[in-house]
């Protein structure tokens, strides 16, 4: 299996990097690379069973919907050839919408949280 950790260096929000080490500690068997905000995203050139990316402010939420602009045809072909089968969208309601949009056409079951209010850092969750 190989994994991509999409953007770890600004995907932190909540302490994300435990999942990452919970995920290199249960699947040690498994290829896990990790891909920073200014490199190409593995994806791109490579199979991947699996993108991780944490949370983040919606500041960064939209910087990296900008950063992977370049790639959508790419995602779409991932998409296509079913490589994609479960999606999970959380963050600001732009980045859901884009994630929808992808998803629905093809039948991908998708999750989003539906919260048009962030109360991130202060405690209400």
């Amino acid at each position: 299996m190989v994994i991509e950790i999409l953007y770890p260096d600004i995907c932190n929000l909540y302490g994300d990097r435990g999942n990452i080490l919970f995920l290199k500690e249960n699947l040690s068997n498994s290829t896990i690379v990790e891909t920073r905000v200014n490199e190409v995203p593995y994806f791109v050139n490579h199979n991947v069973d699996m993108l991780y990316m944490g949370s983040a402010s919606e500041a960064k939420q939209s910087m990296i919907i900008d950063r992977l602009k370049p790639y959508k045809d790419r995602i779409i072909e991932l998409i296509n050839q079913e490589k994609i089968d479960y999606a999970i969208a959380v963050g600001p309601m732009p980045m859901m919408r884009a994630v929808a949009e992808l998803t629905r056409d093809k039948g991908i079951y998708t999750e989003a949280s539906m919260n048009p209010i962030m109360v991130d850092g202060t405690g209400m969750c």
